[in-house]
């Protein structure tokens, strides 16, 4: 039996909103395995088939901006939208 999965998502950010295009996003669960996705043209970001019950830090990187805070601890226990970072120069 296979544990089920959901997705992962959300965007990334100027503090004034302009979308942050090809941010590193990084999905590392606590086997230490990590999932990696880039941020298309409008700043979003997608990782799927993402089991639930497990714990997951999600980290934003990008060479022209910074991240506050860089990192987010995930429980994940169902689908998640809206998990944004906000880019600062």
């Amino acid at each position: 039996m296979t544990a089920a999965s959901v997705s992962v998502s959300g965007r990334v950010v100027t503090a004034g909103g302009a979308a942050v295009l090809k941010a590193q996003i990084y999905l590392t669960g606590t086997n230490g395995a990590t999932r990696t996705a880039l941020t298309n043209s409008f700043g979003y970001y997608e990782f799927k088939e993402v089991q639930i019950g497990q714990t997951y830090v999600l980290a934003a990187r990008h060479k022209r901006y910074q991240f506050q805070p860089p990192t987010r601890v995930l429980s994940v226990t169902e689908e998640l939208s809206g998990v944004d970072f906000i880019a600062s120069p």
